[in-house]
């Protein structure tokens, strides 16, 4: 660079540069350098203004999305609700069907193990084989008191993988409602009072 004299004329980006100012780069973009316009035309109060209304922009837009999600949890945990209350009623409904054959099997049993205790003591073979004969029958009759028991016990523990999956559900919805409004708080405590 030539040596600067008195009456030499100043580069303007040199000048600007030991100014403390950045000098104006060839490679910015139109949107940098409209930036750039834009603060300097507005000044620091205008532009802390528009700066602020941006930001109450952006924070009334997630408080919005916030909101959006928070009744999108509430439809899946109502939603979640009613399948439990469906689920209960069909639980308790084959509970009370399967008491009665819990009832038959438990007579049945004690039946089968009188006539075996019969048998044992008997020492007559017609009569031995006369009970031997209805602790068969009372035998096959427990089985198939036992497999139908078998099929409620099956579909009440399906229920119950039902319900637990549907609590695991809700309890995941309950935490990401506990976040989102914890998420709330802070953008009404970051929020400047108007």
């Amino acid at each position: 660079m030539a040596p600067v004299t008195a009456d030499a004329p100043i580069d303007p980006a040199s000048a600007k540069a030991s100014a403390g100012e950045p000098a104006p780069s060839n490679t910015q973009t139109l949107e940098e350098k409209l930036q750039a316009a834009k603060l300097a035309m507005e000044g620091p109060q205008y532009t802390a203004k528009r700066e602020a209304r941006e930001r109450d922009a952006v924070v009334k837009a997630k408080h919005e999305q916030i909101d959006a999600r928070l009744a999108e949890i509430a439809q899946g945990k109502e939603k979640l609700e009613t399948e439990w209350i469906e689920l209960d009623e069909k639980r308790a409904v084959i509970k009370q069907a399967l008491a009665p054959l819990l009832e038959e099997e438990k007579k049945s049993e004690d039946a089968e193990a009188a006539l075996e205790e019969q048998e044992r003591a008997s020492v007559v073979t017609p009569e031995r084989q006369q009970i031997e004969q209805r602790r068969y029958e009372t035998e096959l009759t427990r089985r198939k008191i036992e497999e139908g028991k078998w099929g409620l016990e099956n579909e009440i523990t399906q229920l119950e993988k039902q319900i637990e999956a549907n609590t695991t559900q809700y309890r995941t919805l309950l935490d990401e409602e506990e976040n989102l409004h914890a998420e709330l708080s802070v953008l009404a405590e970051n929020q400047p009072a108007s």
